[in-house]
């Protein structure tokens, strides 16, 4: 028996119409993983080096912590979507893109999507078989697209040392709130606590300690503010 345990956290998404009225600047809330599809007009999107035009009709990857600024020349309308993988694997290959991927549209679709999002981040009055049908079409596009961008994009190409660091990886994320330490982290892992300092800082550009500090509850906060706002879209 394969246990199917491919899932992505939905953080908020929907349709959003804006002019050039709509400009900002990377923030904490900009770090995960986007699809943008736009509907009408275009839109720029920015990284340290490059800008991008996403046009009309085209579904585009965005990697969210590559970005500098988002903004728009006159008006547009787009569907959208915010996420996080929660396999590590894929959160990392996905981490290590361009800023803009654009992906072939054979096959997506984001007509229908936007009620499964809204029972899923708003309503409060959903059936269980309702819920998980809605977890399902959501789920489903994005799986397409990474599969899709394994494809197109050499994200298999993370270090294998991410599998040996997935048991210390899973703890931390479930004990987010908690004290942890280096030797019991290096234990799940088999390896010495020096060599589990060494090979997690190499992988992820950070020590253990510093990743383990309370940077998602303060995304999660932080984005769960932004979707009590008023503005429907305002997180886009």
């Amino acid at each position: 028996m394969i246990y199917l345990n491919q899932t992505y956290e939905l953080l908020a998404g929907g349709f959003h119409a804006g002019n050039k009225s709509w400009n900002k600047r990377h923030t904490e809330i900009d770090n995960c993983f986007k699809l943008y599809q736009l509907t009408e007009g275009n839109v720029h999107v920015c990284s340290d080096q490059d800008d991008f035009t996403l046009e009309k009709g085209k579904i585009y990857f965005i990697n969210g912590s590559k970005l500098s600024k988002q903004y728009c020349k006159e008006s547009f309308s787009t569907h959208w979507i915010h996420f996080l993988p929660k396999d590590l694997m894929i959160y990392q290959g996905l981490l290590d893109l361009p800023a803009v991927v654009e992906i072939e549209t054979n096959g997506i679709s984001f007509i229908g999507l936007e009620q499964h999002i809204d029972m899923l981040l708003n309503s409060t009055k959903i059936s269980s078989w309702e819920y998980v049908l809605s977890i399902m079409h959501v789920q489903a596009l994005i799986q397409t697209v990474i599969t899709r961008l394994t494809k197109d994009c050499d994200i298999t190409a993370t270090s294998t040392k991410i599998y040996r660091l997935e048991p210390a990886m899973r703890y931390m994320h479930a004990n987010y709130k908690d004290t942890i330490h280096l030797k019991e982290l290096a234990c799940m892992c088999n390896v010495s606590p020096n060599y589990f300092h060494k090979i997690f800082k190499q992988t992820f550009k950070v020590t253990p300690h510093q990743l383990h500090h309370p940077a998602q509850d303060e995304f999660r906060t932080a984005i769960t503010e932004r979707q009590r706002s008023n503005h429907k879209g305002d997180c886009l």
